[in-house]
């Protein structure tokens, strides 16, 4: 039987390359490299202005306090994801009165994050996968731009979910849970 890439005779022991998908390494590789086609095709759209907002990994903790969330914060790190992904419709959150103030809740969904980021950095974690420390937090902020590239809106979401690989699309997808204290819009500084 003729095999469909060299048109060789093949059998089972064949050494051809026209089998490039026979095994997990190759097909990752191959992977990888239409990841980076779908990345630059990302980027289009953040150059012709279709993503007017900056998503951050941001890594925060609470000084002088042994849990999360207490007291003044100070931030640790903060991860531009890069090409912009893209946030989906924010009218699916919901604005409820609160004692203190007006409050958004709900959900959304991140999308068309590259490949090229592993799941331990889209959880915080970094590279290495090294435990999230007592006392720190790691959320999404989605900083809203306006047409001079100032921020207007800086948005706090906590992971929903784990992220997912779609393969089909090279894409990473997350849910993304909205979360209460945003930063100060003109500065970044920790409320």
């Amino acid at each position: 039987m003729a095999c469909g890439g060299c048109a060789q005779r093949c059998g089972s022991g064949c050494a051809c390359d026209c089998h490039l998908f026979t095994s997990p390494e190759r097909a990752g590789a191959a992977g990888a490299r239409l990841s980076r086609l779908w990345d630059r095709a990302r980027d289009l759209k953040v150059r012709a202005g279709l993503r007017p907002y900056s998503v951050t990994i941001v890594r925060a903790r609470s000084a002088g306090m042994r849990q999360r969330g207490g007291g003044p914060t100070e931030i640790v790190g903060e991860w531009c994801i890069l090409p912009v992904p893209k946030v989906s419709d924010l009218t699916a959150l919901t604005e409820i009165v609160a004692p203190d103030q007006l409050r958004e809740v709900g959900s959304i969904v991140l999308s068309e994050i590259s490949l090229s980021y592993s799941e331990m950095v889209l959880l915080g974690r970094g590279e290495a996968g090294e435990p999230i420390a007592r006392g720190e937090t790691v959320y999404y902020e989605i900083a809203h731009l306006d047409g001079a590239g100032r921020v207007t809106v800086r948005r706090r979401f906590l992971a929903g979910s784990a992220p997912y690989a779609r393969a089909e699309t090279a894409e990473w997808v997350i849910n993304l849970v909205r979360a209460p204290w945003d930063r100060d819009a003109a500065d970044g500084t920790p409320r």
